[in-house]
């Protein structure tokens, strides 16, 4: 790269290791596949050799289930990128058939965004050749032999032939012995016989175990009969010495027992009972003498020792692999960190070589080669920007129109509803004015009664004593008072959008924390997994590898979640294949993760509300 140029964005990944025979640097070079749609049954080592039929393969790596069966996609990386293109034109779309019964799958190889810009620049540098057309041909036909040995019987040994193979000792080619005018003429006889004898104990060590246990139960014991023998009394006198110690054991329990069984007699005043009658036993007399307090004493604290000593070794045996993992871990931390801090050191001085070395007027920058180009560029950047806020505000403008218009709507059924409740009640007679006087008659009041209405031939009914004008008065003094509603909904809609942006604001944002981030599982059913997590690990996935061709990387990660597993085994399980995303996309997913146990925690329903969505929350 000459003076003035861009200088590429700097890497703080730590740096690998370079190949053993590559001549460059290997710190640039993208050779990194993502292969998928693996059909069921199909080895590693079946992947690797039809990977390395493409070219040098460096690695293949395939994830595995917590049950130990490996995934349907894994992770392929070559030593050179002429492997890489061979690898995307002969093996995607490649059918390879199933081993378990069901039907065959397309093999996908795909290469990330870095891989295909690497591969494109490195196409547009080299310059085609003849050979290049002959590897071509030659992988495509160590891919088809290979994939035509999966479903071709006759390309596998026959039954037949395995039954068929003699038990005698074959010495293969490379060990045979050498021809004899090789071989000085003195030491030709003795040098053919050494090496013809070594040979031939070197074929018989790699004979299968079978054949040796075949030829044994033919007749081969003759030999080392005296080998057996010894083996068998020494088997035999070990038998003998575990009987000894069983009964040494035996013999120490029961007189211990005796010691307890004497002094729990003694605390209980049992020592001055008379014995009873006990028969003699056949087994002589015991001519040992009596052990003494002290020494029955000091054999007790002998085994209590001996006790608290096996039971330290047993914390110990049991301690000491933990610690060695945790210092494991913690040195390999270390030394990515000091990896880390190499490569920004390293990258710091090649950024300020080359800022020193800047010159201004062999750059491409288009800001000072070209300064009305770039201001058209930048012009429509900004108009394209300014459109996208306009559509914004204007959206924005109308949902906040349609949410009063509906809450208007709302209030008018309500007022609406309590018409019509008062009508009823005032029908009925159970509503009256709170503004009216509530008229109490002590005693009956007379009223003077119109002549034109009643006769003068009828009774005069007598008045009530209590409440007689109520019936009377009641419509010329009634007056309704207008009853109002308060909306508490609008305030409790409020209420809950501010503890769900709480809920969200307390969940951290660097992974650190939020590994350390205490999650309520219950708050993750399978219906939150599956309407959240899901939908969001299929989105952060495509953004990071584009189209997917299916879905086991998803499952993996549901299933992960769904287990209740801790994150930090999630971001190495996906660092073969997405290597430096690998902690992005697991923060994202660990921080909606989080944010639906605070809710749960607080007594809230997070709906369809996301920790990373755009705008404010939504009450459920």
């Amino acid at each position: 790269m000459g003076l003035g140029l861009r200088a590429p964005m700097p890497n703080y990944q730590q740096p690998q290791a370079p190949a053993a025979g590559g001549g460059g640097p290997v710190l640039n070079k993208a050779t990194t596949l993502f292969v998928g749609s693996i059909s069921p049954g199909i080895s590693d080592s079946f992947l690797t050799s039809l990977f390395a039929a493409c070219g040098p393969l460096r690695s293949f790596k395939r994830l595995q289930t917590p049950a130990g069966k490996p995934q349907a996609f894994g992770f392929a990386e070559f030593e050179e990128p002429d492997a890489v293109s061979r690898a995307l034109q002969l093996l995607d779309g490649r059918l390879l058939p199933s081993l378990e019964g069901g039907p065959p799958k397309k093999l996908s190889v795909k290469a990330d965004q870095k891989t295909q810009g690497f591969l494109k620049t490195y196409e547009e540098q080299r310059m085609q050749s003849s050979d290049d057309e002959v590897a071509k041909m030659t992988s495509e036909t160590l891919i088809g032999s290979l994939i035509a040995a999966l479903t071709d019987p006759s390309a596998l040994p026959q039954q037949d032939q395995l039954n068929n193979q003699k038990d005698d000792i074959v010495i293969p080619p490379h060990l045979q012995d050498l021809q004899e005018q090789d071989l000085p003429e003195e030491q030709r006889g003795l040098v053919l016989s050494e090496i013809s004898l070594f040979r031939e104990r070197s074929a018989r060590r790699d004979r299968p175990p079978q054949v040796v246990a075949a030829q044994q139960a033919r007749g081969g014991r003759q030999w080392g009969q005296g080998q057996g023998d010894r083996d068998r009394d020494r088997e035999r006198e070990r038998e003998r010495e575990r009987e000894r110690d069983w009964e040494r054991d035996r013999e120490r329990e029961r007189e211990q027992k005796e010691r307890e069984n004497e002094k729990a007699g003694e605390s209980h005043g049992l020592g001055n009972k008379p014995v009873g009658f006990v028969k003699e036993s056949g087994a002589p007399a015991s001519n040992a003498p009596l052990k003494t307090d002290e020494e029955r004493e000091k054999e007790r604290l002998d085994a209590r020792r001996r006790e608290e000593d096996n039971s330290f070794r047993d914390r110990e045996r049991r301690y000491e692999p933990r610690e060695r993992q945790r210092i494991a871990a913690i040195e390999r931390q270390m030394q990515r960190e000091r990896g880390l801090a190499r490569a920004e050191e390293k990258d710091r001085q090649e950024l300020g070589q080359r800022l020193a070395e800047w010159d201004d007027d062999q750059s491409d920058e288009p800001f000072y080669v070209d300064r009305a180009r770039w201001r058209q560029t930048r012009a429509r950047f900004l108009a394209s920007e300014t459109a996208a806020d306009d559509q914004s505000r204007a959206l924005e403008a109308r949902q906040a129109e349609h949410l009063r218009l509906e809450s208007e709507a709302f209030l008018a059924r309500q007022m609406d509803e309590l018409r019509a409740l008062a009508e009823e009640q005032r029908k009925a007679g159970l509503l009256l004015d709170d503004g009216a006087p509530v008229q109490l008659a002590i005693s009956a009041i007379k009223k003077e009664e119109k002549k034109e209405e009643k006769p003068a031939s009828k009774p005069v009914a007598p008045k009530v004593v209590f409440g007689a004008e109520d019936d009377e008065d009641l419509g010329a003094r009634r007056r309704r008072g207008q009853l109002v509603k308060l909306d508490f909904e609008a305030a409790e809609k409020e209420r809950i959008v501010e503890r769900l942006h709480k809920v969200r604001d307390s969940v951290p944002k660097n992974a650190e924390a939020l590994w350390k981030a205490k999650v309520k599982w219950d708050a993750l059913t399978d219906t939150v997994v599956d309407n959240k997590i899901l939908p969001l690990a299929t989105k952060k996935l495509v953004e990071y590898l584009g189209e997917l061709d299916d879905d086991d990387m998803v499952v993996f990660i549901v299933d992960h979640v769904k287990g209740r597993k801790p994150p930090q085994e999630l971001v190495e399980a996906l660092e073969p294949v997405l290597v430096e995303e690998a902690t992005d996309l697991v923060l994202a997913i660990w921080r909606q993760v989080v944010f639906e146990s605070g809710c749960y925690g607080e007594g809230l329903e997070s709906g369809q509300n996301f920790v990373d969505q755009d705008g404010p929350m939504a009450p459920a």
